[in-house]
């Protein structure tokens, strides 16, 4: 059997033998062995050789320990200030803007930890141009897009050790916004002042945060995550995309479970379940849960919106086919990060609760079987989005819209106070 046929083929037998019942390694080891399925090496599976495998094959992402909250410092002190030009904007303006870019003095997802590495990286998010990269000592730094000299982007310059160089004339900005060098000129007075702004970064678990404060926020508070990225019993693998669409239509269809039986009704894991139902909505004391009244533990049935005091992400649950091994339902931690006022960075986040040679498990059978049937269902949330007309929508909601409402409605809240401040009107 080829190398690139084995894995799948490995994959498809351990379904069976899950479908047929099978639990545990023993088992699993008897099946393979009765079918007389052979191991690369040797004449004879173990529990030990199946675990190996499973590992090789598997390659589960590592969890360092992370505290649940996370408390960061920075020393600039340049901060958001509104898109509109001119005089200060007005209450209402604000409002408008914070809406259309995404609240303020929140942690947002910016990338994942692969797309970082010691070459710049230009992003935008939540309207702002920002260059990332990963210096020698493999630190993540986040910069406004800008040479403090002439504003050339820096993301066409280079990485020197954990500064970066600007194309343009070689002046040297180092991960804290302050100007380390000007080689054209000696004693340039712009050395050693801090002239571009910075964005505190955080990196875990396959993803990187960046902080986005106001100018009456402008040190990052704590980042609280939720227990599937700090607890070891749980394993998951990171999805990321951008999509074409505002940031709040991601936020309604995740909180529209009722779409699932209708866009994602033929996929591999969304086909059961009723094509009618009601909705409901209940407050948990840091957000609201959504789910279908008449079903549960069937497709998509149920969400979670959490605020988490300074991120926001959305949980929801996906019954799982027996027929994919230990560790209950399919369990998305869902982040939502504007882009701009027309696109969204999505970070997806598939977790199952497994450990040790579960875990194994889980990301060998991922990686061969479950990643293409999660991914067709978000190309279906994707094509539905990108159909949307431009924000705000002109629409005629009913009772299914519950969740996507009150959504709206905390996001605004949210606005409004963050405007408040800012114009003086608290």
């Amino acid at each position: 059997m080829t190398e690139t046929r084995y894995p799948r083929k490995l994959c498809e037998a351990l379904m069976s033998f899950f479908k047929d019942g099978a639990q545990d390694l023993d088992q699993l080891t008897s099946q393979l062995n009765k079918a007389s399925f052979k191991p690369p090496k040797g004449k004879a599976w173990t529990k030990k050789l199946l675990s190996t495998e499973l590992h090789r094959l598997g390659c589960p992402p590592k969890k360092i320990d992370c505290p649940a909250a996370v408390q960061l410092e920075t020393k600039s002190k340049l901060t958001y200030t509104p898109s509109k030009k001119g005089p200060k904007s007005s209450y209402n303006e604000l409002v408008d803007d914070l809406l259309s870019y995404g609240v303020r003095n929140q942690w947002y997802g910016i990338a994942a930890s692969s797309e970082v590495t010691d070459k710049p990286c230009a992003l935008t998010r939540l309207g702002e141009k920002i260059v990332v990269w990963r210096g020698n000592d493999g630190k993540v730094h986040a910069l406004e897009d800008r040479c403090p000299h002439r504003g050339l982007a820096l993301s066409i310059g280079e990485v020197e050790k954990n500064n970066i160089r600007c194309a343009y004339h070689g002046i040297q900005v180092d991960g804290e916004g302050i100007v380390v060098k000007v080689p054209a000129l000696t004693d340039c007075p712009l050395v050693g002042k801090s002239l571009v702004k910075t964005y505190p970064t955080f990196e875990h678990y396959q993803m990187i945060w960046a902080y986005f404060g106001d100018e009456a926020h402008p040190e990052p508070p704590p980042l609280h995550l939720p227990e599937e990225l700090v607890g070891t019993n749980w394993s998951g693998a990171l999805h990321t995309a951008d999509w074409e669409g505002h940031y709040q239509y991601v936020y309604d269809n995740l909180a529209d479970p009722m779409h699932g039986a209708y866009l994602h009704g033929m996929t591999y894991m969304q086909s059961g379940g009723s094509k009618s139902d009601r909705m409901k909505i209940e407050n948990t004391g840091h957000g609201f849960e959504f789910y279908r009244a008449g079903q549960s533990n069937t497709s998509f049935d149920w969400m979670e919106f959490i605020d988490a005091d300074t991120s926001k992400f959305v949980r929801a649950k996906i019954a799982f086919p027996s027929t994919g091994g230990p560790g209950g339902p399919l369990c998305i931690v869902f982040y939502t990060t504007p882009i701009d006022k027309e696109k969204t960075r999505i970070f997806a986040y598939r977790f199952r609760q497994v450990s040790g040679w579960q875990a194994d498990l889980y990301h060998f059978m991922y990686k061969n079987r479950f990643q293409k049937h999660m991914d067709s269902v978000l190309a279906q949330d994707k094509m539905a989005i990108a159909a949307m007309p431009p924000w705000p929508p002109n629409e005629n909601l009913y009772q299914h819209d519950i969740g996507l409402t009150r959504i709206r409605k905390h996001f605004r809240d949210e606005a409004k106070r963050q405007a408040q401040i800012l114009t003086g009107l608290n």
